[in-house]
């Protein structure tokens, strides 16, 4: 049986420690109608000459064992905090054990082969800019870009659960990476 091991890491880093709280599962390609492709989802069974899949969100690793030669499907359905879903991973799994993705054979780890799925933090970008208010002015109802504002990103709607600051840099532009996606408030707090 063929085995192959997976580690949830982040995007870009060179350590490659685990990242917790992904959700993953395996799927086979097999031939579907048309010519096209069907995936079969793989999942940990007690029949061990069957293909099986243990994903542990704890560690950030998972496990297939006994693989046959073919195509397989890595899908994430949960992304760790902060951080964005992955596109699936397709890799070929051969006769002698030996994982590729996109031609490219995967290192091994105690004789198995070791895939690396990468996630990239979210990020979240705007552009600080005010409207000159001043109707003598002469650029009245144009906008104006504000570098070295602070502002502060929190949780809640009563403004008190920070989950960050960042500053806007000489173009305006404000960025706010490894947040979870959902719903947060803003203040601009220092200028």
């Amino acid at each position: 049986c063929n085995r192959l091991v997976v580690r949830k890491v982040a995007a870009g880093d060179e350590s490659r420690r685990a990242l917790t709280g992904a959700q993953y599962k395996l799927y086979q390609n097999v031939p579907g109608e048309n010519g096209g492709t069907a995936l079969v989802e793989i999942t940990n069974t007690a029949d061990r000459l069957q293909p099986m899949w243990i994903w542990d969100p704890n560690t950030g690793t998972g496990e297939a064992s006994c693989l046959s030669v073919g195509d397989y499907t890595l899908v994430e359905t949960r992304a760790p905090y902060g951080y964005t879903v992955a596109k699936p991973v397709t890799f070929h799994m051969d006769e002698y054990g030996t994982v590729t993705v996109g031609g490219k054979a995967c290192e091994t780890l105690d004789g198995a082969p070791m895939l690396f799925a990468e996630d990239v933090p979210t990020k979240f970008t705007f552009t600080k800019a005010e409207l000159f208010r001043e109707s003598c002015a002469k650029n009245a109802g144009q906008t104006r870009i504000l570098p070295g504002v602070t502002f502060t990103a929190y949780e809640d709607a009563q403004l008190t659960k920070v989950i960050g600051t960042a500053v806007s840099d000489e173009s305006g532009t404000v960025t706010f990476t490894a947040l979870p996606l959902k719903d947060y408030r803003g203040e601009g707090t220092e200028t």
